[in-house]
């Protein structure tokens, strides 16, 4: 075996981190010196069936597959102290004269195509009463304390170039989370929906550039699962003009929306419109009940005009009378065209009208009438009902409401077989 510089070996270390030392040492001392681990002249250490690498400081390859769980490195801490800050690995890139390209990974998983099952580049797991992160990402270097427990922790933003896929609950409506400074949405918000132009899209097979993150040119593809589909929304820079407060651009200049900020808006909507309808079924109503109230009147009135016209025809037929009559004895027939004023055969208007439990209706019949019946009918022409009238002068006949059905009637008063007159009546509840 290779003879060790000792001296070479602690000028190295000088110049490697604590940590890489300390995991270094805790590896020579816990596996056999058989020529499993070697380092070459830059202090690059690795174990296995292979040479040191330039690019890596530690370096393992071919451990042999002999067991279902197998782990590059590992580090396992039992039982310490309270009040320590433990880091089971840690990987740390620094320099103090950033380069002007390249790029540096604290820690780098990869997962490439292993089972058949699940590959995971990076996994993480918390477990246990205590609060904690399964991964926590911090953009500064403050620790945040974690209130609660999560699979992954974020304080600062968050960008996604795929399609996020889950379920999610907001809380983020918490009014303790909002200052004094808490109004109504303003009805100008609302009224500004109508300015939004929705449209429909799709996703170019690469992304647009918009910064360089290295010497070299890279091409951003979409998610497949985006391509070749229409996809409903905004314009963010149409969006923006509208409510600028939804819109958020990035430190690259790309625009987002908040499509969740735009349902209270809409809600709000929602409701103004419903108050809307409610006014219009309201006034719809109001109209309806003018418009039977107008039918009532109509109605009072068509049956005061007539019950003057009766008035007219029972108390003044002498003035208002012009026809002549024929005389004849018993039996005679009533000439239409030659009728004396006094011996005119008449029908009057029945009354009340409309009713629902009895109505009586009135007529004339001279005394040269022979023969005199009155016939009811209802709206099709069916005879209903029939009434001799033997009486002359001034008769009536009084008609039950429960005889009949509600409903519009026709009755007809034919005297020697002529028709004198033929009136309507209404038969209500």
């Amino acid at each position: 075996m290779k003879q060790i510089n000792y001296q070479r070996v602690h000028e190295i270390c000088n110049r490697v981190p604590k940590k890489v030392l300390f995991l270094t040492a805790c590896i020579l001392l816990l596996t056999p010196l058989s020529g499993q681990i070697k380092m070459n002249e830059n202090g690059n250490v690795s174990i296995g069936n292979t040479e040191p690498q330039d690019h890596a400081g530690l370096y393992i390859r071919n451990i042999p597959i002999g067991a279902s769980f197998l782990r590059g490195a590992r580090s396992f801490f039992h039982n310490i102290p309270s009040h320590a800050h433990i880091r089971g690995f840690e990987g740390y890139v620094y320099s103090a004269n950033p380069v002007d390209y390249g790029r540096a990974y604290g820690i780098v998983g990869l997962a490439m195509n292993y089972s058949n099952g699940f590959n995971y580049g990076v996994f993480g797991r918390v477990t246990g009463e205590h609060n904690g992160a399964a991964i926590l990402g911090t953009c500064d270097y403050a620790v945040p304390n974690v209130p609660g427990q999560y699979a992954g922790y974020f304080r600062g933003n968050v960008h996604v170039t795929g399609q996020i896929s889950g379920w999610a609950n907001s809380i983020a409506g918490d009014e303790r989370l909002f200052e004094d400074n808490i109004s109504s949405l303003h009805k100008s918000e609302i009224e500004k929906l109508m300015l939004l132009n929705p449209m429909v899209y799709r996703f170019k097979p690469e992304k647009p550039q918009f910064y360089k993150c290295d010497t070299t040119t890279t091409k951003y593809k979409v998610d497949p699962s985006l391509l070749n589909r229409d996809h409903i929304g905004f314009i963010a820079q149409e969006f923006e003009r509208v409510y600028p407060d939804l819109v958020y651009k990035n430190d690259h200049g790309v625009l987002s929306i908040n499509y969740t900020g735009l349902i209270p808006i809409l809600v709000e909507a929602f409701k103004a419109q419903q108050m809307r309808m409610d006014e219009f079924d309201l006034e719809e109503k109001k109209e309806s009940e003018n418009s039977r109230k107008i039918q009532d009147l109509e109605q009072r009135i068509a049956m005061l005009e007539e019950e003057i016209r009766l008035i007219k025809e029972q108390c003044c037929q002498e003035i208002y009378g012009t026809d002549n009559i024929k005389k004849g004895g018993t039996g005679g027939t009533v000439d239409n065209e030659k009728i004396d004023p006094g011996q005119k055969p008449v029908l009057y208007q029945n009354n009340p009208n409309p009713f629902n439990q009895a109505t009586t209706i009135s007529f004339t019949i001279p005394e040269i009438v022979g023969k005199a019946m009155l016939y009811i009918y209802d709206m099709q022409g069916v005879q209903i009902n029939s009434y001799v009238v033997n009486e002359r002068g001034l008769s009536n006949i009084k008609v039950q409401g429960n005889e009949l059905q509600p409903g519009i009637y026709l009755y007809t008063l034919i005297a020697d077989g002529r028709e004198v007159d033929t009136k309507r009546m209404i038969l209500t509840r």
